[in-house]
């Protein structure tokens, strides 16, 4: 018996369905976002968080309480106003609430990596990234006889930006009942609405895509049946 299209999509649903109810039923599947960076296997910080993980999808409440930092750091560093309204900030805001500065030299996720890593006294790898002449300050306050390559890096990757869009005000969560997606919805909504990585990663069957592509132009140039990924992903959406 042949099936038609629509009859497989169907099956290809209830077969993705069941396999993420079974999966709960032994404790395999998580509908938490897993918001953990992976942790530094070798040399200077082995066994802590890597910063380089850290994605712009974070918090810079997430970001404090996972990295020890004081929160209120983090708001001096990159002058984010209030620290109750810092704290639901994401990394990634930073690149419009900075804007492009001259020599397009970006202020965003990147320079949050590298402060973090700095602070916490570890490797800063082969960055390029940089900070705002704010965010040097505070970490030269903090430990002002840091090693040569960090200040070496410091007097070369600093610029006198300042946050030039307005802070957003803290947002409400919404009612989980509404979240839904749908053809405009990026990747890293996906994650906000409480969606895992390693959920996403198992439903699309491929490595986690960029966070700001959007999940039905990734379906469109893969390959993949939107409607199919779509109602997936809904499933996992807690009421």
């Amino acid at each position: 018996m042949r099936l038609k299209n629509s009859h497989i999509g169907v099956l290809i649903v209830i077969v993705l369905i069941g396999g993420i109810y079974i999966a709960k039923g032994f404790g395999l599947w998580s509908t938490e976002s897993d918001k953990v960076p992976i942790k530094i296997t070798e040399g200077t910080g082995a066994g802590t968080y890597d910063p380089f993980d850290i994605r712009g999808s974070y918090s810079f409440g997430e970001i404090s309480s996972l990295f020890e930092i004081d929160i209120k750091l983090l708001v001096e560093a990159f002058q984010l106003g209030d620290v109750e309204v810092a704290k639901d900030l994401k990394s990634k805001d930073l690149e419009s609430l900075y804007g492009e500065q001259e020599g397009d030299i970006e202020i965003g996720n990147e320079s949050v990596q590298v402060f973090v890593a700095i602070m916490k006294e570890l490797d800063i790898k082969d960055s390029d990234a940089f900070l705002p002449m704010s965010a040097v300050q505070v970490l030269l306050e903090v430990d002002p006889n840091r090693s040569k390559e960090v200040l070496d890096y410091l007097a070369n990757h600093q610029v006198e930006a300042n946050v030039s869009g307005a802070i957003p005000e803290v947002e409400t969560q919404p009612d989980s009942e509404g979240l839904k997606v749908n053809g405009n919805t990026t990747f890293s909504q996906v994650l906000d609405f409480g969606i895992s990585v390693q959920e996403i990663e198992s439903i699309i069957g491929a490595k986690m895509p960029p966070e700001n592509q959007s999940v039905k132009s990734y379906c469109t140039e893969n390959g993949l049946s939107f409607s199919v990924v779509k109602e997936a992903l809904n499933t996992l959406i807690t009421p």
